[in-house]
């Protein structure tokens, strides 16, 4: 018995900036930026990894209405655990301006590089089919629902788990790349026992010159770690901008 997952491809209302040359950031170690000038992709991460472990789950009134839809409990449970175990997702930070929080989070005190990109430019790489792109919205798991869907068969959405986090991530201004594995997930309904291989990470490949705009350098790092930075970017793309972070410098009194 194979579900049909088509509806979830339609009705998608992920909200999307109201400017697409607003700027957009991904904040990481020197490690993992020179693995993606390796492979020339963007990686994904499979949602049930993440530490927050409210990823890819419902709020409490929308795990009522599964709970009173035509599924079978037991069914519900193994789907929607399917769901997040089959579900991979790339975060990235829009805002105009750089932000401190997001290098003290992904970056720790004193290294760290951050790729700027646009959203234009973000949403443009992606050419993969079944992939989706645009904003988190947060809301309160508490005592707020996902949005309604008329005329479709499912409660809700089966992109919005992932579509949606709590308030506490609010300041993460989060743009979400989503890859939902439907081949996986069809598996797993079929043979619910049977133990399948779910990769913990995906890629897709993109021309790293047309997405980078910039590489910025920690704000905190010392100058060998800026030149260490900039010699590495160079020997892949020696025509890409590496800047030292605008939060630089000391006040003027």
């Amino acid at each position: 018995m194979s579900a049909d997952l088509s509806v979830s491809k339609v009705n998608h209302p992920f909200p999307q900036p109201e400017n697409p040359t607003d700027l957009v950031w991904r904040y990481m170690s020197l490690s993992k930026l020179i693995s993606i000038f390796e492979a020339h992709k963007i990686f994904l991460c499979r949602t049930d990894l993440f530490e927050d472990k409210y990823e890819g789950t419902l709020p409490r009134i929308d795990k009522e209405l599964w709970k009173n839809s035509d599924f079978k409990p037991q069914y519900i449970f193994i789907f929607l655990k399917s769901l997040r175990e089959s579900t991979y997702v790339s975060c990235w930070h829009i805002n105009n301006n750089e932000s401190e929080a997001m290098w003290k989070v992904y970056c720790g005190s004193g290294e760290g590089v951050a790729i700027q990109t646009t959203y234009q430019k973000l949403r443009d790489s992606i050419t993969e089919k079944n992939m989706h792109i645009g904003l988190i919205s947060y809301i309160n798991y508490e005592n707020e629902k996902f949005p309604n869907l008329q005329g479709s068969y499912y409660p809700v959405n089966l992109m919005h788990p992932f579509m949606h986090k709590r308030k506490a991530f609010e300041h993460e201004k989060e743009i979400r790349i989503i890859k939902p594995c439907w081949e996986l997930i069809y598996d797993s309904l079929d043979a619910p026992n049977a133990k399948i291989e779910r990769p913990p990470v995906m890629s897709f490949e993109v021309k790293l010159e047309n997405l980078i705009e910039s590489i910025f350098v920690h704000p905190l790092a010392p100058d060998w770690y800026f030149e260490i930075v900039k010699a590495t970017t160079n020997r892949y793309f020696p025509n890409l901008r590496i800047q030292w972070s605008g939060m630089v410098g000391n006040p003027e009194y």
